[in-house]
């Protein structure tokens, strides 16, 4: 059989995309032919070419192609198969109950759609229109000649955390508790470390894994007690009495309604039992192995050949109508991945505008309530009022340290918006190789202002604002010549009030 399978994207080591290379693998093991359009190829499409495996991003590559099956994940790039291939029985499948690209294509699209949960199940209804009879539920599956038992049990305090999102949220901190009990952790993965390509290895080194989805079950597979869970929330402990219940729900996000807290991560770890392990793992195996997952792909793939018939009135209108909805403003250069992270960029562009926004607005209310004479303390380079005191030539060293690279500008712009401040105190403190007379020079352009001596490691500049504002100047820099400018940070700086303006 001639089988065109579609995917978002060929990059990565993501759930769908992990789903089509094993899916089209054994296609190719059992002798079909498989060819995949993805919008975006990379080392995953590229790792299949050599196994016989067609994968193209343009679709007229496959005008000889004769697909007898389209089996399609992601909305876009399914729809333009199926422009190409409009008689041709399809099946589509739903992994996500909230993604933007499993938005479902039009009813008549395929002949059976594929639920991967009971939420993408419930998606397929409410938003698609998909009717009951042509949903057929298959959830995700491990392979479990790659995730099984290690020989010898690995440490029993060993966890390994596996990161599915690209912010850690709590995760760092559960990691830091479990080693203050003094366990092994290994975190990899997205938001926590390197996606790995060794996942099965490293599982079976360990005797806890903490994660959600695909990785909880390949975690099942190899016999890890395993805790459903990542930066978005808390499952808990799978044991036999949930195990069901979470894998109708793919061990997803609809499953995390607890908050990811160290505590109760920590007390989850506690109720492990091994004897309940021993029993889930009786339970678990025989369901969620790959062979039978496909197997009963291969069964729905049959079902849809034979419902086969010609497109209904109007469903290539429809598919073009949703082409359109999707590829509009703001895609309007395309669908693909390079397009999800050009918006990405631009999202953190405008929040990191807004933070900076709210760090003068910080600082400028805090110098609005001081008395004159009285100092605002700011040791903190990392949120409230202290960024704001930065210009260019510092670089961030730890999270709430910056270190001179350079000549390191201060902008007093906003701190002197309030036309209250008097003075200003700098303390920079050095790690190593400082001796008593290093100098930091005060600039304001070219002009040096100041000239500060350093008692060993520490160098304090005290600075008067009218002696730097003198030419009109809103900013300073420091400079430390030649090598001595390393590893200068700026521990402190003091800011001290002034009268009010006179008024009138």
């Amino acid at each position: 059989m001639r089988i065109l399978m579609t995917n978002i994207c060929l990059v990565a080591r993501t759930g769908t995309e992990l789903v089509t290379v094993e899916a089209a693998l054994r296609f190719v093991a059992a002798g079909d032919s498989v060819a995949i359009y993805t919008p975006q190829k990379g080392p995953t499409a590229a790792a299949l070419a050599p196994r016989g495996i067609v994968v193209t991003d343009r679709i007229g590559d496959l005008d000889g192609f004769a697909p007898d099956l389209l089996h399609g994940h992601h909305n876009v790039p399914f729809l333009v198969a199926r422009a190409a291939f409009p008689a041709v029985p399809a099946t589509w499948s739903c992994h996500d109950f909230r993604g933007r690209w499993d938005r479902p294509p039009p009813a008549h699209a395929a002949q059976l759609f594929i639920a991967h949960s009971a939420e993408t199940a419930q998606r397929l209804r409410v938003e698609g229109g998909v009717a009951e009879e042509c949903i057929r539920m298959l959830p995700n599956a491990a392979d479990l000649a790659a995730f099984a038992p290690p020989a010898t049990p690995p440490p029993p305090r060993t966890a390994l955390l596996v990161g599915k999102t690209d912010k850690p949220g709590a995760q760092l901190e559960v990691a830091e508790a479990l080693r203050a009990r003094g366990w092994q952790v290994t975190t990899v993965g997205r938001g926590l470390g390197e996606v790995v390509a060794n996942l099965p290895e490293l599982m079976a080194a360990h005797a806890v894994v903490i994660s959600s989805g695909r990785a909880a079950l390949e975690a099942l597979g190899a016999g890890c007690a395993v805790i459903c869970a990542d930066a978005r929330g808390l499952a808990g402990l799978v044991t036999p009495d949930n195990f069901r219940a979470l894998r109708r729900r793919n061990f997803g996000g609809a499953t995390l309604l607890r908050p990811l807290d160290p505590a109760l991560v920590l007390a989850e770890i506690d109720a492990i039992d091994a004897a309940e392990q021993a029993a889930l793992r009786r339970m678990a195996v025989p369901e969620i192995g790959l062979d039978l997952y496909m197997e009963r792909l291969r069964d729905i793939h049959a079902e849809a050949i034979g419902l086969a018939g010609s497109p209904a009135t109007g469903d290539a209108m429809r598919g073009a109508a949703m082409l359109e909805s999707m590829l509009a403003s703001p895609h309007p250069r395309g669908f693909g991945p390079d397009q999800m992270q050009r918006l990405r960029d631009e999202h953190a562009v405008r929040l990191a505008r807004a933070e900076r926004e709210a760090q003068r607005l910080a600082l400028r209310l805090r110098l609005a309530t001081l008395r004159p004479g009285e100092r605002l303390r700011i040791a903190d380079w990392h949120g409230g009022p202290g960024p704001a005191l930065l210009g260019a030539g510092w670089t961030r060293t730890e999270p709430r340290q910056v270190t001179m690279a350079g000549r390191a500008q201060i902008d007093l712009a906003e701190a002197l918006a309030q036309r209250r401040l008097a003075r200003i105190v700098l303390q920079l403190v050095r790690a190593a190789g400082a001796t008593d007379g290093t100098e930091i020079e005060v600039l304001d352009g070219q002009r040096v202002v100041a000239r500060v001596s350093a008692q060993g490691s520490l160098a304090v500049v005290d600075l008067a604002v009218a002696d730097l504002t003198a030419g009109g100047a809103k900013a300073f820099a420091l400079h430390a010549p030649g090598a001595a400018a390393a590893n200068w940070s700026l521990a402190e700086a003091e800011l001290v009030a002034g009268a009010p303006p006179a008024r009138g």
